[in-house]
């Protein structure tokens, strides 16, 4: 009743929420909102705090959004603001607002903001259409030498060269086996055994290259349609595939090394073998 109060308006508003009156909640906090231009930080974390725990997404993005400054008003509101755009789905809005929060250069927020880049890259992962095997269509990314020194590079000069005439061996990978693969086609976020299947071939290469008299190579399978992207398979290549995968490319490989992770648990407890589930994701 205080002429200019309007603390007690949002613990009204708070009371409305949990008696499942929204129109009157919306009806105080429009009311704070037009009392307090512009907006307190703890204003907007209450209001998107309470709506949030309330399952109201939709009106935090209408009343917070429009009202929402990132210097002023720092990540605990922003934080709110991007999980509600996700949990709707908007992923556009939800990267946007973590570039602008990006921008601001807040070592302190950092943490949060990678957070959320995975959480929307797996959120649009999982909204990609799945499409059919015979749309797919696959090539081969080709590393000759080791990816920081390739075969046409000046500084090669530098280094030992092989001697003699050296054999050429190509390495394969980009194969494991983990919880969760599925075995159907799917479009998933980069993870920790996608990573690892592609770095041991190039990390291989590079130790055979100044360890060993030879050439190397590193093939690393590329979708190329209906989208582009890393391929993670779930089964190892066989030895036929691989072998004329190696051949195709000029000059030809001598050999081929393939390699294939099995991570059931985690990568902290990564073996090698040969078994795997019988189908491949992308």
């Amino acid at each position: 009743m205080l002429p200019g109060s309007w603390r007690a308006k949002l613990w009204l508003a708070r009371d409305a929420l949990e008696k499942k009156d929204l129109d009157g909640a919306v009806s105080q906090y429009r009311q704070v909102l037009e009392q307090t231009d512009p907006a307190p930080t703890d204003v907007l974390i209450q209001i998107s705090g309470d709506l949030g725990n309330n399952s109201q997404l939709s009106t935090i993005v209408e009343l917070v959004a429009p009202r929402y400054r990132p210097v002023e008003h720092g990540i605990v509101v922003g934080n709110n603001l991007i999980k509600a755009l996700v949990d709707l789905g908007r992923l556009g809005p939800a990267r946007e607002l973590v570039q602008k929060l990006y921008a601001q250069n807040r070592m302190d927020w950092k943490q949060t903001l990678s957070y959320w880049d995975a959480e929307i890259a797996k959120a649009q992962a999982a909204s990609t259409p799945v499409d059919s095997p015979d749309k797919v269509r696959i090539s081969f990314l080709d590393d000759e030498g080791p990816i920081w020194l390739t075969e046409r590079s000046a500084a090669n000069e530098l280094f030992p060269a092989p001697m003699g005439e050296p054999v050429r061996i190509a390495f394969l990978g980009s194969s494991a086996e983990a919880q969760n693969m599925g075995d159907k086609i799917r479009t998933q976020a980069t993870d920790g055994p996608g990573r690892l299947s592609r770095a041991l071939p190039l990390f291989l290469a590079e130790q055979v290259r100044f360890g060993a008299v030879a050439n190397v190579r590193t093939l690393v399978p590329w979708m190329t349609a209906p989208h582009a992207g890393f391929v993670l398979c779930g089964t190892p290549w066989t030895d036929s595939a691989a072998a004329e995968y190696a051949r195709q490319k000029s000059p030809a490989c001598d050999y081929v090394v393939i390699t294939h992770l099995k991570a059931p648990l985690s990568l902290g407890r990564l073996i090698f073998g040969s078994s795997a589930p019988s189908t491949a994701l992308a």
